[in-house]
């Protein structure tokens, strides 16, 4: 349970102190049918390598000795349609947990002569995963083959989850007969919310007088990922919390006003005396040198801290006190938060505590209140406008994961009145780097003088915001040893097939990350870009702007454009004409693709040329991309301007001899 979500927990236990009378959970009554048959399905389902035929979640809440506790039932049925349908359905996994106890687990199979084979719970076998090195469970399906049919029903007891959580209901298979229900006690009302299509629940009552919400599709169609574009969010889902317990007369349970004090509490602990000494150590050890300057300071104490302490994902409670982080350095993202903000409380640096969500996981809501959105620390500095991610330690003040912004996020304020404190919430937007921020800028000089067939060209490569995060950072984690070693594999990732006498890289290391641009500076040679054909050379001109990837879509386009982060590219590429030579078809250089707003280009392909001296030639190629999202419907514009640089990659010049 996230630290965040454990604050709050605390907070709303009381609320069950009362409870109604006690009635057997939904899933003691649940079963699958005694006598199972094949499916018919259409032609059309045919097509697909597996396609499921039920798909029923029930989550439940109820009273156990006067505790809430919850229950969830999911029950399938799937049909392998083919042989790559048969090997993505041989396992079903289980949700095994520390915190998670399986309840129920039954699983059949009915192979395609009709012959049924149901599985015990003896037949769950264990597996390690490589590389997270943790233990998972699942039932391997032996004897499955195409035209069978899988059919399972589990069921868990995870930790009680009231607070919001956002439930998924599509993904990349068909689906037919999807049901979703939330049953609760009759003093317990829930409140929910729907995305992308996806039906709003119905509310109702139980014969025996509990809550349910449900709703019901005869299909959900399933949809693959697309290029530039989130995935998850997209998706038929709803997000659901407790709203209301009638018998404590208290509504609208789950909301901000709450969050941003407990919150806030939270992260700003109040410092013994032995506390505050170690911070004022800390402090010094630190070495701010210019306090005048907010920016420099803030980095000054980002740079230390992600140097000395080290953030995990899961640390005992023990290690989330500012004692414990100052002690171990060592903890989670809320102990960080926690150091942060009781150094720049010290150091009297205005900041606000930001709760978001990793927006290709999940959009943050900012008309539905609840606390699943509440899961990313960001650090905002209103002086310089700027964020700063505590635990992301391969980022930077200004630079922030970009999963993180244009997305909504809590912004919790801490106000002083008098001898009081308090914390403020207000939902904002945050916003995306502009698009000069994040610059992938190359010049290229070519000399014909030595060899029409193998020239030497001259390569500067200039990289800041999210194309320098790639790489500049990295050069801190190595040793000396390496250093030569990544040099080399950068240099080839940018100048592939080519022969490389000299380079200089500059600006290395993370503490240059959003303050001083990567730099490489190259001189190189290659057989590769000109061709012989007969009296003619064929320059390709093209290349030297780098690999480029064309966008196919055939299919219909389903989700909007929504890009990582805004974005420039800048080439500038120089040649001379060997003597006597000449170019027929300079004009190929000449783009020009836009994507329009309001008359206002925002994203760009463009090309040209001019002609120094009779001879020299200097091409200039501009690419930018200053907005992150595009409706499906101008997806096409969009995915021409991708292009163009695909076809300006296959541009060849003609040398010959006037």
């Amino acid at each position: 349970m996230n630290t965040i979500y454990r604050i709050l927990f605390g907070l709303l236990f009381c609320l069950y102190s009362i409870a109604v009378s006690a009635q057997d959970p939904e899933y003691k009554s649940y079963n699958w049918e005694p006598t199972p048959e094949l499916h018919n399905i259409s032609q059309k389902d045919k097509e697909f390598s597996s396609i499921i035929l039920k798909e029923n979640h029930i989550i439940e809440f109820t009273y156990d000795s006067s505790q809430l506790v919850s229950y969830i039932l999911v029950h399938k049925i799937i049909k392998a349609n083919n042989d790559e349908g048969v090997v993505q359905n041989n396992r079903i996994f289980l949700p095994i947990s520390v915190n998670t106890r399986m309840l129920v687990t039954k699983a059949r199979v009915i192979n395609s002569k009709g012959e049924i084979k149901e599985l015990k719970e003896s037949d769950i076998k264990e597996g390690v995963n490589n590389e997270t090195k943790t233990t998972y469970h699942y039932f391997a399906l032996d004897g499955l083959d195409v035209g069978s049919e899988i059919e399972y029903i589990l069921v868990f007891q995870p930790e009680v989850e009231y607070y919001g959580r956002m439930y998924q209901l599509q993904d990349q298979v068909n689906k037919r007969n999807v049901e979703f229900s939330i049953f609760s006690p009759s003093n317990l009302a829930f409140a929910t919310k729907s995305y992308n299509s996806l039906p709003e629940l119905t509310p109702s009552v139980t014969p025996d007088g509990r809550n349910k919400l449900s709703v019901k599709m005869d299909t959900i169609p399933g949809v693959k990922s697309e290029q530039f574009a989130v995935y998850d969010p997209n998706l038929m889902q709803l997000v659901y919390k407790l709203n209301e317990n009638k018998t404590q007369n208290k509504n609208n349970i789950i909301n901000y006003f709450n969050a941003s004090s407990s919150i806030g509490e939270l992260i700003h602990q109040t410092l013994t005396k032995k506390d505050a000494k170690e911070l004022e150590k800390l402090i010094k050890s630190i070495g701010i040198n210019d306090k005048g300057n907010t920016e420099n300071t803030i980095r000054t104490v980002e740079n230390y801290i992600k140097k000395n302490f080290v953030v995990e994902e899961r640390v005992p409670d023990s290690y989330k006190t500012i004692e414990a982080v100052m002690e171990y350095k060592n903890t989670d993202a809320a102990g960080i938060s926690k150091l942060y903000a009781a150094i720049f409380d010290e150091l009297k640096i205005d900041y606000q505590l930001v709760l978001t969500t990793d927006r290709y996981e999940t959009r943050f809501d900012p008309k539905f209140e609840a606390y699943n959105f509440l899961d990313k620390y960001l650090l905002y500095f209103p002086s310089v406008n700027k964020y700063l991610s505590p635990e992301a330690i391969g980022f930077r003040l200004g630079l922030i994961p970009f999963n993180y912004f244009y997305n909504y996020g809590l912004f919790v304020k801490t106000v002083h009145i008098g001898d009081f404190t308090n914390y403020i919430g207000e939902v904002k937007f945050i916003e995306p780097t502009p698009y000069d921020a994040t610059k992938h800028n190359h010049k290229v000089k070519v000399d014909f003088n030595a060899s029409l067939e193998n020239p030497v060209f001259t390569y500067e490569l200039c990289m800041e915001g999210y194309y320098a995060q790639q790489i500049q950072p990295y050069y801190s984690f190595i040793s000396p040893d390496q250093k030569k070693e990544v040099d080399e594999s950068v240099l080839k990732s940018f100048l592939p097939g080519v022969t490389v006498s000299d380079y200089t890289i500059e600006n290395k290391g993370i503490e240059n990350l959003a303050v001083k641009p990567f730099l490489i500076k190259a001189t190189s040679s290659s057989s590769t870009l000109v061709d012989k054909a007969g009296n003619k050379y064929l320059f390709k001109i093209g290349e030297l702007i780098g690999p480029q990837v064309e966008m196919y879509q055939d299919e219909e386009r389903k989700f909007d454009v929504e890009n990582d982060f805004n974005r420039s590219y800048y080439r500038e590429l120089t040649f001379t004409l060997p003597e006597n030579y000449k170019v027929n078809n300079l004009d190929a250089l000449k783009m020009k693709v836009e994507l329009l707003e309001n008359g206002t280009p925002t994203c760009y392909f463009i090309s040209d040329y001019e002609l120094v001296d009779g001879k020299t030639i200097v091409v200039k190629v501009h690419e930018d991309y200053k907005s992150i999202y595009y409706p499906k419907a101008r997806f096409q514009e969009y995915r021409k301007v991708i292009n163009a640089a695909a076809d300006f990659n296959k541009i060849v010049l003609v040398l010959e001899k006037k």
